[in-house]
């Protein structure tokens, strides 16, 4: 029985009443399996949230063929996703797409270590792109403290640039998930994205 296919009979089985308010609110969740390894975190159906990334949301959304990961969290927290995602019986190969909400080490530090198992597509908001490409660097942290968590970030959550990242463009959708609109959030970066599912 394919990972897939148990999210498909899980989501059938286990109904999620709705979110509400549009902060996006978590108002109950389902985790998929039980015990002391890590578990997903079923946030709608066909919408989970990867806990291993700690205090940085990494989601995983099932699409009609595989899956599409958001976010990767830092480099070194790569070997517990990994391990998260293996022991909620998911494969690397499952996985279609990456879709990077930013560019920051928090959230794509952990790409390289996917990759190197599987590689596939990665997209990224177009402004975003120069600095998953290695072309210029992210925009620093402002004030004393934003100086002390870029050098924390580059010391300690290193990550390589990409070869290659796909644009994700306001309003479009992403191949594989036709459901889910981008949209650009600037605000905590220039090319910050969302994903919506109207």
């Amino acid at each position: 029985e394919t990972a897939m296919k148990k999210i498909t009979d899980w989501n059938r089985e286990a109904p999620f009443p709705a979110l509400s308010g549009f902060e996006g609110v978590l108002l109950q969740s389902t985790r998929l399996i039980d015990g002391p390894d890590p578990s997903l975190l079923r946030i709608a159906e066909g919408l989970f949230q990867l806990e291993a990334c700690g205090s940085v949301n990494a989601f995983l959304i099932e699409g009609s063929a595989d899956l599409t990961l958001v976010d990767t969290g830092h480099s070194r927290g790569a070997a517990s996703l990994l391990a998260e995602f293996k022991a909620n019986g998911f494969q690397t190969k499952d996985i279609g797409r990456v879709v990077l909400t930013h560019a920051h080490a928090d959230h794509v530090g952990g790409l390289a270590a996917i990759l190197a198992e599987h590689p596939v597509k990665v997209y990224a908001h177009p402004k975003e792109i120069p600095i998953l490409l290695g072309k210029r660097p992210p925009a620093p942290f402002r004030g004393l403290s934003g100086f002390l968590r870029t050098a924390y970030e580059r010391r300690f959550w290193p990550w390589e640039p990409l070869d290659t990242v796909f644009p994700a463009e306001a309003g479009a959708s992403i191949r594989g998930i036709p459901q889910w609109q981008v949209l650009h959030t600037p605000g905590h970066t220039e090319g910050g994205l969302s994903l919506f599912h109207p």
